[in-house]
């Protein structure tokens, strides 16, 4: 795949890679097949790209792919003066939560219709689930591992990977209630974001810190979810208290 085409492709992403904007890639490799040239080229540039710009000790392994891919989803200019320019990349800089999209882009044909839509809607409700236990309940897979939870439940550090089909129909209501969308409007850009865990009671964090909240955490007690009747039902009852504990803050309604 020569130049020209590759990031003619990533610039279909926007700028960011993301749950939001891969989808639109995916669809493109797809149709074209060029899904194997297409991830060839960014496994080279990623290589490239780590070699002359290294990221810190504590973002080592695939996160620093992951912070590599974010820059190139930035598009080829950022990129090229990324790499003239040489030296660490600052982790804070780039948008590389859910960047490991880009790594994977055109292979959505693998992946089940559930965890497809889960992403889709994840991204235009602009909602995320993570379950942090070393067991789950039925139905959901989680791949957290207690041995690599160093950065605790801060999002710039990527995510764990979750799929809980009770989760996409409590998405699926959300996106469907035109109040809830008003409602988290309001918010702007603020990730929102839930995790399970084994916690005694329900917290609402924001990180990185409440003078400068980009991301807020709601954190749930794992054996309340479990114990629910319906897990769809505590989803949404957790998703409407985050964005009206967050309006209050904010002093909207």
């Amino acid at each position: 795949m020569d130049p020209e085409r590759f990031w003619q492709l990533v610039d279909l992403l926007g700028g960011v890679a993301d749950d939001t904007s891969t989808p639109r890639l995916d669809a493109v490799l797809q149709e074209t097949d060029e899904t194997h040239d297409f991830l060839v080229a960014v496994g080279a540039a990623v290589t490239r790209l780590l070699a002359r710009c290294p990221v810190p000790a504590s973002h080592g392994g695939d996160t620093a792919e992951w912070i590599a891919a974010s820059v190139i989803a930035a598009g080829r200019e950022t990129y090229e003066r990324t790499l003239t320019a040489g030296g660490g990349l600052d982790p804070d800089g780039w948008d590389w939560g859910e960047a490991e999209n880009l790594l994977v882009a055109g292979m959505t044909d693998d992946r089940d219709a559930d965890e497809i839509a889960e992403e889709e809607l994840g991204g235009r409700v602009g909602l995320h689930l993570e379950w942090k236990t070393t067991s789950v309940p039925d139905g959901v897979t989680s791949n957290y591992d207690p041995e690599t939870d160093w950065f605790g439940d801060d999002p710039r550090f990527g995510h764990t990977i979750v799929h809980d089909p009770d989760w996409v129909t409590a998405l699926g209501r959300l996106d469907e209630d035109a109040e809830f969308h008003r409602r988290r409007a309001t918010i702007g850009n603020v990730g929102l974001h839930v995790v399970v865990r084994e916690v005694s009671e329900t917290e609402l964090v924001p990180w990185p810190s409440a003078d400068a909240v980009e991301n807020v955490v709601l954190l749930l007690p794992a054996s309340l979810v479990s114990a629910a009747e319906s897990r769809v039902d505590a989803y949404l009852e957790a998703l409407v208290t985050l964005v009206a504990s967050l309006q209050d803050q904010a002093g909207d309604s």
